[in-house]
């Protein structure tokens, strides 16, 4: 199993509140201390959610090693971001 990057140790619920209550600086706070990517726990995901602000690694999610589509549609937001980063 790979091994997730580092992120806060606290409860999901309390990172939940804090991307709730606050998600810039929870983020930023997090990004800053963990490095990129960073790893949190949140209420409405099933598992762990890495995050990365890196461009190079973003176009990787988006492309396989050949260059060609990957296993997500660029310009289409997956389930999960899709309440925050809207549908497209």
């Amino acid at each position: 199993m790979a091994t997730l990057p580092p992120g806060p140790r606290a409860p999901a619920a309390w990172q939940t509140a804090q991307w709730v209550l606050r998600p810039a600086g929870f983020l930023e706070a997090a990004r800053a201390r963990y490095g990129d990517p960073f790893t949190i726990r949140v209420l409405w995901a099933d598992g762990p959610v890495v995050l990365t602000a890196d461009p190079k690694a973003i176009g990787a999610i988006f492309r396989d090693a050949s260059g060609a589509d990957g296993p997500l549609r660029a310009g289409a937001s997956p389930g999960l971001l899709e309440p925050f980063a809207g549908p497209r």
